[in-house]
């Protein structure tokens, strides 16, 4: 393993493409690209147009990557996620979030580790900050008569369907199934953007899907927040505190009209990630960027509150539970990334600038020797609140 994680890091120092060496020069947040994966579907022809297709779709990436570390994905047919198929994805979410609470709050959610179900308002932060969304977790649609092989699988908890259409299930289930296609997809892509063969990265996902994460987030507006929170300061709310993605990838389906989503420009400022009709966003997760010694950058990100409610479709694309956590070199990531931070409310920081990369380096090493799946089944506990 160890092996091809130093091919990999050697193949992004000496990439060719020139998209990838004048990209690594730049600085700020440029528009996000938008770029067509359907090259890499499985069922994509081989043949001429197709090859060319691909180049382009690898140059766009491996620009993408090591500028932003995000951009906007158009799928075609993968998955057969059609945009008339979105909207019922988006249709069952406002209906499940349209449920009594006191129904939403019989779906069982437990506190941190393997999370499926209803996850109430303050429920999770990645701060001390109030995070004021409320959200809908689900993953692998794992049968009752298989017994899990590991601590991120098992069965989902659902809502009684007699609250919900009879086809609601059945929707988030198929729309699961979809994105993993399209992960999978952008993963090949991404694998000969680094200059390896398309198989490469998928290696490290085998069997990542059955312990992947959907999530539905109803962010609630600010009109309504001043209720909902009561005597709470404004400046200790917000949608979704700044924080880099633990994983490999992560597919957000944006609802039209309604921006909340930012990312951190380096300098201090946030610049904002609208949504883009028939299209997902997609950022690199921390596992990735370790992977190839920061050279795909995992962005640091944020979720704000707007007088509007929004709704955001987020999935966590995850390496396969055994997976090797590299480790933080000096010439890899320089920003925090949130895999190596401790996000337990009340955990002390340092008091200084070399005494936070000295602790840092040590829960580094510490991770490191821990399987992916082992230590994001605790990480999810580090971010679990209760309700407020």
């Amino acid at each position: 393993m160890q092996r091809r994680i130093d091919q990999v890091r050697n193949a992004t120092k000496v990439n060719s493409c020139s998209a990838l060496k004048l990209a690594a020069m730049s600085t700020g947040i440029a528009p996000l690209p938008i770029i067509d994966v359907t090259p890499f579907a499985n069922n994509a022809s081989s043949n001429e147009d197709n090859a060319r297709e691909k180049a382009s779709t690898v140059e766009q990436l491996a620009a993408a990557c090591v500028t932003h570390g995000a951009f906007y994905v158009k799928s075609g047919g993968i998955g057969n996620l059609t945009r008339e198929f979105r909207k019922e994805v988006f249709n069952a979410a406002q209906d499940f979030f349209n449920l009594p609470q006191d129904i939403k709050n019989k779906i069982p959610i437990r506190s941190g580790g393997f999370t499926r179900g209803y996850i109430g308002l303050g429920a999770e932060s990645g701060s001390s900050a109030l995070e004021v969304k409320e959200a809908f977790s689900y993953g692998y649609p794992w049968s009752l008569d298989v017994a899990p092989t590991n601590n991120l699988q098992g069965p989902n908890e659902w809502p009684d369907t007699s609250d919900l259409d009879s086809t609601w299930r059945k929707t988030l289930e198929t729309f699961y199934a979809g994105m993993v296609q399209v992960a999978e997809a952008v993963t090949r892509a991404l694998s000969v953007a680094l200059g390896m063969d398309e198989g490469y990265l998928p290696s490290f996902c085998a069997e990542g899907e059955t312990i992947s994460l959907m999530r539905l987030f109803h962010y609630f507006p600010d009109k309504t927040t001043d209720h909902i929170t009561g005597q709470r300061s404004p400046s200790d709310r917000i949608g979704s505190s700044p924080h880099t993605d633990w994983g490999f990838l992560t597919l957000i389906m944006q609802q039209d009209g309604v921006t909340g989503l930012q990312i951190a420009d380096g300098e201090g400022g946030w610049t904002d990630v609208p949504p883009i009709p028939g299209t997902f966003l997609v950022n690199a997760g921390d596992y990735l960027s370790l992977l190839t010694n920061g050279r795909v950058v995992s962005p640091l990100h944020r979720v704000v509150s707007s007088d509007q409610e929004r709704l955001s479709m987020v999935f966590f694309y995850y390496p396969r539970y055994d997976a090797q956590i590299p480790l933080l070199t000096e010439d890899g990531p320089a920003a925090r990334i949130s895999l190596f931070i401790d996000q337990s409310q009340n955990t002390p920081r340092a008091n200084d600038n070399e005494k936070e990369k000295e602790q840092l380096a040590i829960r580094a090493e510490e991770i490191s020797k821990m399987a992916f799946g082992d230590y994001i089944f605790s990480k999810w506990g580090q971010v679990y609140r209760g309700n407020y």
